[in-house]
């Protein structure tokens, strides 16, 4: 079963993610020690955890022209990836386009598994995945984020694709386990996915190039 989302990727550069983390600390966001390194594609990334273990993950070039141009060669900032937690990860995912298991090695030595698998191609300006969650536990609880998610609005051209779409996969448009899913058609190109978070300080808009992170 799909049961919540999991968490948001973003594509940016490492000021970006100073930005973010000087932004959205005070509004409850907790930064996760470490970063992850996927080196094959030319990208790193860190994390910022909010309530109940999900977490808003930067990724961003190693150096210019090293990553994939479908993420990097649109506006950055921008939310690229939208990530769901699945406790039946076999069956809920059963034919999907692409599957990941991968093991990173965190900076305190420990080990973190990342098994996930997509609808959608991988390599695409925005895509959906699900992570494996067979015992329903996010990687960052224990860090105590109180910032929470409570909806995705998806704006554009292709927001009305994007609500077939996730009607396909999940049999349900409304809602992503607690995080409602809104859908406007508008004249920018593609699909802007812009979250919303109820924080308990620091409330505002935070700008990205492509829609923004609402803090309410």
């Amino acid at each position: 079963m799909i049961f919540g989302v999991d968490h948001l990727v973003l594509c940016g550069s490492r000021q970006d993610l100073e930005r973010l983390r000087s932004r959205l600390s005070p509004a409850g966001f907790v930064p996760v020690p470490g970063k992850l390194r996927f080196d094959d594609i030319g990208a790193h990334s860190e994390s910022l955890a909010y309530r109940g273990g999900g977490f808003v993950e930067l990724a961003y070039e190693m150096r210019p022209g090293a990553a994939p141009a479908a993420w990097f060669d649109g506006p950055v900032p921008r939310v690229m990836g939208i990530g769901v937690s699945s406790d039946d990860f076999e069956h809920d995912t059963e034919g999907w386009l692409w599957t990941m298991d991968d093991e990173q090695r965190i900076d305190d030595g420990s080990t973190l598994r990342i098994h996930a698998a997509g609808p959608n191609e991988h390599l695409s300006p925005l895509y959906l995945f699900a992570m494996d969650r067979p015992d329903r536990t996010l990687d960052h609880p224990h860090l105590g984020g109180v910032a929470e998610l409570v909806s995705l609005r998806f704006r554009g051209q292709e927001a009305e694709l994007w609500r077939r779409r996730i009607y396909e996969w999940f049999g349900g448009s409304e809602a992503i386990g607690d995080v409602e899913l809104r859908f406007e058609e508008a004249d920018e190109a593609s699909a802007v996915v812009t979250p919303s978070f109820r924080v308990p300080a620091a409330a505002g808009d935070v700008a990205l190039a492509a829609g923004s992170i609402e803090l309410v």
